[in-house]
């Protein structure tokens, strides 16, 4: 996730994480008026933290950190 600013007007989007190398990223969708934006990038297995052993349900509360 990233926010909705970020890729809106954006003609390509890549992201870099710590090892430097460079990824294409394709945005799947976006809202403006949350500023929300999902990105899907393919490749290798990136790391991630669990946030909850339950899957989640219609009107729970999260957060997109970034």
């Amino acid at each position: 996730m990233t926010n909705n600013h970020v890729v809106e007007k954006a003609e390509s989007v890549q992201i870099t994480p710590d090892d430097g190398k460079i990824h294409v990223a394709k945005v799947i969708g976006a809202d403006p008026r949350t500023d929300l934006a999902l990105i899907k990038v393919e490749g290798r297995p990136f790391p991630s933290v669990k946030l909850s052993d339950k899957a989640p349900r219609p009107r729970d509360w999260w957060i997109a950190l970034g």
